[in-house]
């Protein structure tokens, strides 16, 4: 029998959310006994919500809405949990390395999944699309078990984060040029290379001037910035810092294209002294 979701929404928010919590915390715990990564355990408590939830009609558009933002608000704690606790120079040192193996991945993934698109029926536009979408590696997906095993900040952690990165920022990239020449391939006519090159200089210009725009902050506006939040924190209590309204208008204005494939960059650009910011750092 369905449940009347409308009848008693809030309830019904605070249960499945609740739930879905504790389930979380008993997955980890769970996972960590039989050592595979947390991760597992979360995706199947997915789809055991979806699988049970769906029948009955829980998932309504409230409950969904809130998963949704859960989802967004854990993964930006966790890659500015992932930025802060990396090293901008080792980053770099292992960027040529890596931008090999980056190349090696985006074309193998590439055409596997236009190949694999096509074998089981897809057209070629279609099949493109979802060649391209499986270039990008989510940085949420592939980083916390080097995290959880605590070699992040090892060698092969430090090659395995400049690769998803990479992954990421090109996928958003091909992703925006491809789509931007659907219409055309829809309608037969000629690619217009100019509008392709249009699009990929003004993603990449937008993710030069996010960059420069952090560089910035960090040299000149991170240093008092850190020093003023330290001098207000009182230990034990955790502060909670909320970026001034007017600074976040103006960096959305540059973050609208690259933010969402390039989170952890952000948090490495932003703080050049992490023990500053940390909540358990103490006032000097």
């Amino acid at each position: 029998m369905p449940v009347e979701a409308s009848a008693t929404p809030d309830a019904l928010l605070v249960m499945l959310v609740g739930g879905a919590t504790l389930l979380a915390v008993m997955a980890r715990h769970v996972c960590g006994w039989l050592r595979i990564p947390p991760l597992v355990g979360y995706i199947l408590i997915g789809l055991g919500l979806r699988l049970v939830g769906a029948p009955l009609e829980w998932l309504n558009t409230p409950v969904i809405t809130a998963f949704e933002l859960l989802a967004a608000l854990g993964l930006v704690a966790l890659l500015f949990r992932i930025g802060l606790e990396s090293d901008p120079r080792r980053l770099l040192a292992k960027l040529p390395g890596a931008s090999l193996i980056w190349a090696v991945s985006v074309i193998t993934a590439g055409l596997a999944g236009y190949a694999g698109a096509r074998w089981v029926g897809f057209d070629p536009l279609p099949a493109g699309v979802a060649g391209v979408a499986l270039t990008a590696t989510s940085i949420g997906v592939s980083i916390p078990p080097w995290q959880q095993a605590g070699a992040l900040g090892s060698e092969s952690g430090s090659v395995a984060l400049d690769v998803a990165e990479l992954d990421d920022i090109s996928g958003v990239v091909l992703m925006a040029v491809l789509l931007s020449l659907i219409p055309v391939l829809q309608t037969g006519e000629a690619i217009a290379w100019g509008t392709v090159a249009g699009t990929t200089a003004t993603l990449l210009t937008s993710l030069v001037a996010f960059a420069a725009a952090c560089w910035l902050f960090a040299h000149w506006a991170e240093p008092p910035l850190a020093r003023f939040l330290a001098s207000r924190e009182r230990p034990p209590a955790p502060m909670l810092v909320v970026v001034p309204p007017t600074l976040y208008g103006a960096m959305t204005l540059v973050t609208l294209v690259t933010c969402a494939a390039t989170p952890s960059v952000v948090q490495v650009l932003l703080t050049r002294r992490p023990q500053l910011v940390q909540p358990s750092a103490s006032p000097r």
